[in-house]
């Protein structure tokens, strides 16, 4: 029976020229990245790709809006290369690593890797959107950076890294969790010692007052004894 309703399914087809020659063999070797296919579409937004849940998805395909592919100008062309090659980049994170997918640590951590090993200074492509929903935003890009800065040098795949990263980022979490309390334990120490050290210098104040007038009462009665003793015997 023949239905009215417009069917669309998604079908393998030719890569674009742009696509081909961004996400080629070279790069796939320098990232250690699996082939992760690529569904072109139209994307409404700002957003120039996005990763979608297993529930969501044909396979292990992320999305890559289909205006990135339109040669604006030779001129252009490098950084529409560069472009396509970081949303690659920035989705194959997300792919890596586990659902629920977000913009933290972990995830700037392994894209700080991939563009590290993409090299022709893709690094710089990297922003703050990586991590704008990390809790500990500031202490993510120190976390992050020294992690990323030992692993891309390795020979482990982009797959490994992910689960290495995975691994450490929920006690850094844990770790991060306890910082607030332990600094409060800290200036609660500080009070106490500045405290104690206060009373202790206040007590050696008081004792010092103490042994002047003893000084002088001594003096007093010295000089009393001494007149006395010198009436007595005149």
């Amino acid at each position: 029976m023949k239905s009215n309703v417009k069917v669309l399914r998604v079908v393998e087809s030719e890569a674009p020229e742009l696509l081909a020659e961004a996400i080629s063999d070279e790069l796939f070797d320098k990232v250690r990245v699996e082939r992760i296919p690529v569904l072109i579409k139209k994307i409404i937004g700002s957003h120039r790709g996005h990763c979608d849940y297993e529930s969501h998805r044909e396979g292990k395909e992320i999305t890559i809006s289909s205006e990135l592919f339109d040669v604006r100008s030779e001129r252009l062309r490098p950084n529409q290369i560069r472009e396509i090659i970081n949303v690659y980049l920035h989705e194959c994170a997300h792919r890596l690593l586990p659902e629920p997918f977000g913009h933290d640590a972990a995830f700037l951590c392994l894209n700080m890797i991939l563009h590290l090993r993409a090299g022709d200074h893709q690094i710089h492509l990297v922003n703050i959107y990586d991590a704008h929903q990390e809790k500990y935003f500031k202490d993510a890009w120190t976390w992050a950076w020294t992690l990323a800065d030992e692993l891309y040098k390795t020979d482990n795949t982009a797959e490994q890294c992910a689960q290495i990263i995975t691994s450490k980022y929920k006690p850094w979490v844990e770790w991060m969790d306890g910082a607030y309390d332990r600094a409060a334990e800290l200036h609660a120490r500080k009070a106490l010692a500045i405290d104690q050290r206060n009373k202790a210098a206040q007590a050696n104040e008081n004792i010092i007052k103490s042994l002047k007038q003893d000084r002088w009462l001594c003096a007093f009665y010295s000089a009393v004894a001494t007149i006395l003793t010198l009436n007595y015997f005149n």
